[in-house]
């Protein structure tokens, strides 16, 4: 008698995994001679298996692993950084408006901002009959820059008026972050140009990083005084524009 379709297909799986009887292998096998559906249905069932995905080897999926934690240890070490980097722009930002940004902006009280377009400094200025005032403000997260100035008018009338003998002559001052305010006269001439560091009374400060002023302190003296009247009168212009805020 045929044996029952039904019996040889749930004897299959057993068959393949060699896990059947000698007795039932022999009866899948004579069953499989005979009856043509149940043959393409084995042999379809045996096409399947081989297509069927391989399992990923052992040491590849260790290696997936490996990866995956690399790329989230780079990820941390990132944002990491950039939180450090943030945190050191915030404190430097901080520290600029509260050291330079906030006390040029007092000096800048109640004067004109020069036109852009016309120049890329952050400059502000005003004048009176006599002098002319300029406030080159600091440049962002710049701890040296930043000077005020302050200039004659009228040079031919100033010189006329203080017997000046050099051709244009200039008070540099530079509030420092420590608090103190530094004070310079340029002076220009035919001879040469000098920047001469001066304190409030104009005694001269020679500059160490200068040989000629530390070894001829004398000369630049002389300059000095030989315009000391015009020296004096940006001196006081400058007390005058800035008093409050210098003597701080």
């Amino acid at each position: 008698m045929k044996t029952n379709c039904n019996v040889i297909i749930d004897l299959m799986p057993l068959y393949k995994e060699d896990l059947c009887s000698p007795e039932s292998r022999e009866l899948v096998e004579d069953h499989l001679r005979s009856c043509e559906d149940c043959r393409q249905l084995f042999e379809m069932s045996d096409s399947v298996k081989e297509e069927a995905v391989p399992v990923p080897a052992e040491n590849e999926s260790f290696r997936k692993v490996n990866r995956a934690l690399k790329i989230r240890k780079f990820y941390k070490v990132a944002a990491v950084l950039l939180c450090v980097v943030f945190a050191a722009w915030v404190i430097l930002s901080i520290g600029w408006i509260f050291t330079k940004y906030l006390p040029y902006k007092e000096y800048c009280s109640g004067m004109q901002k020069i036109d852009p377009r016309k120049s890329s400094d952050n400059i502000y200025y005003c004048q009176d009959e006599e002098f002319a005032y300029d406030v080159d403000c600091p440049d962002y997260l710049h701890f040296t820059t930043g000077v005020m100035l302050v200039n004659f008018n009228d040079t031919a009338q100033a010189k006329e008026k203080y017997n000046i003998k050099a051709d244009h002559i200039t008070l540099v001052i530079k509030p420092a972050l420590d608090g103190k305010v530094h004070y310079e006269v340029h002076i220009n001439n035919s001879a040469m140009w000098a920047a001469l560091e001066i304190d409030k009374s104009l005694n001269f400060i020679p500059n160490g990083e200068h040989s000629e002023q530390s070894e001829n302190p004398e000369k630049f003296e002389a300059m000095i005084a030989e315009d000391h009247d015009a020296v004096q009168a940006l001196m006081d212009a400058a007390q005058k524009q800035w008093g409050d805020k210098l003597n701080k």
